[in-house]
């Protein structure tokens, strides 16, 4: 019996530990410069859509760290979702905070940049990261509180019977 015991209680232990999902990180990598809508020989201020595919449907948090020494980042969208915090642009850095993914097709990001004042080129390259982290489901939480019920209800019924 206490053998028993014992087993279950290492049973419910390994139980309790969290799994959370795995962050993913996504590379951007320019291995070719990219005409950003140039004008003569100077570099004009446009735009560059960049599409990904791999992600499975859900909720997300996605940043995005982005470097040029030509152009900087005047704004960006997010499509393939919906997002309830718009990209913001801090330091070279974007976020989207609670990106609702659909998985149907691959979702796309458009940069809008702008040329840095004395930049002559018709030509930049850039490179960066996209860091997707998973975002708890509600679920998880309603099954969370719904073993703990449970717990409870075991626990209950123990001391009903030792009463």
């Amino acid at each position: 019996m206490k053998l028993k015991s014992i087993v279950a209680g290492a049973v419910l232990a390994a139980a309790s530990f969290g799994a959370m999902a795995d962050d993913q990180s996504i590379a951007l990598n320019t291995t070719n410069l990219i005409t950003f809508d140039s004008v003569g020989t100077t570099l004009a201020d446009g735009d560059d859509v960049l599409s990904f595919t791999g992600l499975g449907a859900g909720v997300y948090n996605i940043y995005i760290t982005l470097s040029s020494q030509n152009v900087k980042w005047g704004s960006s969208v997010l499509s393939g979702g919906s997002s309830s915090v718009v990209g913001t642009i801090s330091g070279g850095k974007l976020q989207f905070l609670d990106f609702d993914y659909t998985g149907s097709g691959p979702f796309s990001l458009s940069l809008v940049g702008i040329k840095t004042p004395g930049y002559t080129g018709t030509k930049f390259g850039y490179s960066g990261e996209i860091s997707v982290s998973a975002v708890p489901e509600p679920a998880t939480y309603g099954m969370l509180l719904g073993g703990l019920a449970l717990v409870g209800a075991v626990a209950r019924r123990k001391a009903k019977k030792a009463a």
